[in-house]
Protein backbone atom coordinates (compact mmCIF):
# COMPACT_ATOMS: atom_id res chain seq x y z
CA UNK A 1 0.00 0.00 0.00
CA UNK A 2 1.81 3.28 -0.43
CA UNK A 3 1.81 5.86 1.70
CA UNK A 4 -0.68 8.50 0.43
CA UNK A 5 -3.21 5.34 0.04
CA UNK A 6 -2.21 4.29 3.84
CA UNK A 7 -2.34 8.28 5.39
CA UNK A 8 -5.41 8.46 3.44
CA UNK A 9 -6.93 5.39 5.34
CA UNK A 10 -5.92 6.44 8.50
CA UNK A 11 -7.94 10.12 7.84
CA UNK A 12 -11.24 8.34 6.92
CA UNK A 13 -10.71 5.76 10.19
CA UNK A 14 -10.02 8.99 12.02
CA UNK A 15 -13.24 10.78 10.90
CA UNK A 16 -15.57 7.28 11.86
CA UNK A 17 -13.92 7.21 14.95
CA UNK A 18 -14.58 11.17 16.16
CA UNK A 19 -17.17 11.88 18.70
CA UNK A 20 -20.33 12.40 16.97
CA UNK A 21 -22.49 15.51 18.85
CA UNK A 22 -25.34 14.71 20.94
CA UNK A 23 -28.83 15.42 19.17
CA UNK A 24 -30.50 18.58 20.72
CA UNK A 25 -33.06 17.83 23.84
CA UNK A 26 -36.10 18.25 22.22
CA UNK A 27 -38.67 19.92 24.42
CA UNK A 28 -41.44 18.64 25.75
CA UNK A 29 -44.10 21.13 26.79
CA UNK A 30 -44.20 22.75 23.25
CA UNK A 31 -47.69 23.98 22.07
CA UNK A 32 -48.71 23.05 18.92
CA UNK A 33 -49.23 25.58 16.04
CA UNK A 34 -50.48 25.77 12.68
CA UNK A 35 -49.13 28.53 10.91
CA UNK A 36 -50.61 31.37 13.15
CA UNK A 37 -53.48 29.21 14.02
CA UNK A 38 -53.35 27.67 17.58
CA UNK A 39 -55.01 24.80 18.13
CA UNK A 40 -58.35 25.06 20.32
CA UNK A 41 -58.08 22.81 22.99
CA UNK A 42 -60.84 24.08 25.30
CA UNK A 43 -65.02 24.43 25.02
CA UNK A 44 -64.45 27.72 25.87
CA UNK A 45 -61.59 28.73 23.20
CA UNK A 46 -64.09 26.80 21.07
CA UNK A 47 -67.12 28.72 21.50
CA UNK A 48 -65.18 31.96 21.76
CA UNK A 49 -63.75 31.21 17.73
CA UNK A 50 -67.46 30.16 17.09
CA UNK A 51 -68.60 33.89 17.98
CA UNK A 52 -65.88 35.87 16.11
CA UNK A 53 -66.70 33.35 12.79
CA UNK A 54 -70.34 34.75 12.90
CA UNK A 55 -69.88 38.10 13.56
CA UNK A 56 -67.10 38.11 11.43
CA UNK A 57 -70.03 36.90 8.55
CA UNK A 58 -72.11 39.27 10.01
CA UNK A 59 -69.73 42.18 9.15
CA UNK A 60 -68.75 40.62 5.73
CA UNK A 61 -65.04 40.06 6.59
CA UNK A 62 -64.61 36.72 4.83
CA UNK A 63 -61.23 36.27 5.28
CA UNK A 64 -61.77 36.04 9.05
CA UNK A 65 -64.65 33.75 8.73
CA UNK A 66 -62.67 31.73 7.11
CA UNK A 67 -59.46 31.85 9.76
CA UNK A 68 -61.90 31.38 12.71
CA UNK A 69 -64.02 28.55 11.20
CA UNK A 70 -61.03 26.32 10.44
CA UNK A 71 -59.19 26.74 13.68
CA UNK A 72 -63.04 25.28 15.02
CA UNK A 73 -62.92 22.53 12.76
CA UNK A 74 -59.41 22.04 13.66
CA UNK A 75 -60.17 21.89 16.93
CA UNK A 76 -61.96 19.91 19.45
CA UNK A 77 -65.18 21.17 18.95
CA UNK A 78 -68.84 19.29 19.64
CA UNK A 79 -70.33 17.76 16.69
CA UNK A 80 -72.85 20.56 16.42
CA UNK A 81 -69.67 23.44 16.81
CA UNK A 82 -68.31 22.05 14.02
CA UNK A 83 -71.00 21.49 11.43
CA UNK A 84 -71.83 25.41 12.39
CA UNK A 85 -68.18 26.15 11.60
CA UNK A 86 -68.40 23.96 8.47
CA UNK A 87 -71.31 26.02 6.88
CA UNK A 88 -69.95 29.43 7.82
CA UNK A 89 -66.95 27.71 6.28
CA UNK A 90 -68.41 27.30 3.03
CA UNK A 91 -70.51 30.69 2.89
CA UNK A 92 -67.31 32.41 3.70
CA UNK A 93 -65.28 31.02 0.65
CA UNK A 94 -68.35 31.48 -1.49
CA UNK A 95 -67.84 35.13 -0.60
CA UNK A 96 -64.12 34.82 -1.50
CA UNK A 97 -65.29 32.59 -4.44
CA UNK A 98 -62.71 30.08 -3.41
CA UNK A 99 -63.97 26.53 -4.41
CA UNK A 100 -61.50 23.88 -2.50
CA UNK A 101 -63.21 25.12 1.19
CA UNK A 102 -66.42 25.00 -0.94
CA UNK A 103 -66.44 21.70 -1.45
CA UNK A 104 -64.90 20.54 1.49
CA UNK A 105 -68.14 22.43 3.49
CA UNK A 106 -70.57 20.80 0.89
CA UNK A 107 -69.89 17.18 1.61
CA UNK A 108 -70.71 17.63 4.77
CA UNK A 109 -73.54 19.38 4.81
CA UNK A 110 -77.29 18.40 5.20
CA UNK A 111 -79.55 18.78 1.95
CA UNK A 112 -81.05 21.84 3.52
CA UNK A 113 -77.78 23.42 4.09
CA UNK A 114 -76.28 22.60 0.45
CA UNK A 115 -78.82 24.57 -1.36
CA UNK A 116 -78.39 27.74 0.56
CA UNK A 117 -74.12 27.24 -0.02
CA UNK A 118 -75.65 26.61 -3.69
CA UNK A 119 -77.25 29.85 -3.73
CA UNK A 120 -74.72 31.69 -1.86
CA UNK A 121 -72.14 30.16 -4.37
CA UNK A 122 -74.43 31.24 -7.26
CA UNK A 123 -74.59 34.59 -6.00
CA UNK A 124 -70.99 35.27 -6.23
CA UNK A 125 -69.28 33.21 -9.55
CA UNK A 126 -69.27 29.65 -8.15
CA UNK A 127 -71.10 26.51 -9.66
CA UNK A 128 -71.66 23.83 -7.37
CA UNK A 129 -72.63 20.82 -9.56
CA UNK A 130 -74.46 17.62 -7.71
CA UNK A 131 -71.64 15.64 -6.64
CA UNK A 132 -70.10 18.45 -4.89
CA UNK A 133 -67.77 19.61 -7.77
CA UNK A 134 -67.19 23.65 -7.44
CA UNK A 135 -66.02 25.58 -10.74
CA UNK A 136 -66.06 29.53 -11.44
CA UNK A 137 -68.72 30.93 -13.85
Amino acid sequence: MSRIRFVAALLVLASCAAPQAEPAASPTNVEVTHGDRRGLRTAEEVEQALDRAQAAYMDARWGDVVVESTKIIEGAATPEQYYAAVKLLGLGSCNRKDPRPVAFAWKRLQPADRASLRNECDQHGLTISDDGVVTKQ
